[in-house]
């Protein structure tokens, strides 16, 4: 009787033993989730569904910069600018050396008008690739934004001489040298002015922006009317 209880006992763990091994493997590795996350950040637009899959790859214990880059990222978009803030740090503390992070990390500080902070970012950034373009035209924006016009010029006519690295050059011209503009004008420095402002409004007539052409064509009025 003994024995045949045994044997009972021994095929039900074999049964439950079979059943295990047979089970599918559903969970997705780092890689997987990172890059399914890059697809509803940038195809759907659903950053709230990338933060899940994103915070999946994090329970894995992973040491990947670019995981909580993306993180950082998906929340600056929702404007949760603490939770963006903590990941980039988090980004730069598993890579120094994390350029976009820094520059991730200025756009944070700017949107909360933390202008000081976005200029040391921004600084840090291009100390890191000193070849990157956007970041001297956001800088040259936060010191038009805090009224440091020559320190303004003097990044965005870097920003204008450099190719972007990640938008389209025209879009990168476009808003250097609107920005470059007011700057001069501020300055007056009214021919100079003249000359960037004459040039973005090309780049914005080919983009369609109304609203920038507008301020621009204010800009070259008010050069006229101190002339």
């Amino acid at each position: 009787m003994e024995n045949r209880k045994n044997l009972v006992l021994f095929f039900i763990l074999l049964f439950v033993s079979s059943l295990a091994v047979a089970e599918p493997n559903n969970s997705k590795n780092v890689q997987e989730l990172k890059k399914e996350a890059y697809t509803y950040t940038n195809q759907y637009k659903n950053y709230g569904k990338a933060i899940e899959l994103l915070e999946e790859a994090t329970a894995l214990g992973t040491d990947d910069p670019g995981i909580f880059l993306n993180l950082g990222t998906n929340y600056l978009f929702l404007r949760q600018f603490d939770k963006a803030k903590e990941n980039f740090e988090k980004a730069i503390s598993l890579n120094p050396n994390y350029a976009e992070a820094y520059s991730n990390l200025a756009t944070v500080s700017k949107s909360m008008k933390d202008y000081n902070s976005a200029i040391k970012n921004y600084k840090k950034a291009i100390e890191i690739n000193p070849e990157y373009a956007e970041m001297y035209s956001n800088l040259g924006k936060v010191y038009v934004t805090t009224q440091q016009y020559e320190e303004a010029i003097q990044a965005l006519e870097k920003a204008a001489q450099l190719k972007p690295l990640s938008i389209p050059e025209d879009v990168h011209l476009a808003f250097t040298y609107v920005n470059l503009g007011y700057a001069y004008v501020m300055v007056n420095d009214y021919d100079s002015a003249k000359i960037v402002l004459l040039k973005a409004k090309e780049l914005y007539t080919k983009l369609g922006d109304q609203n920038n052409l507008d301020y621009i064509n204010q800009l070259l009025k008010g050069i006229e009317e101190h002339r």
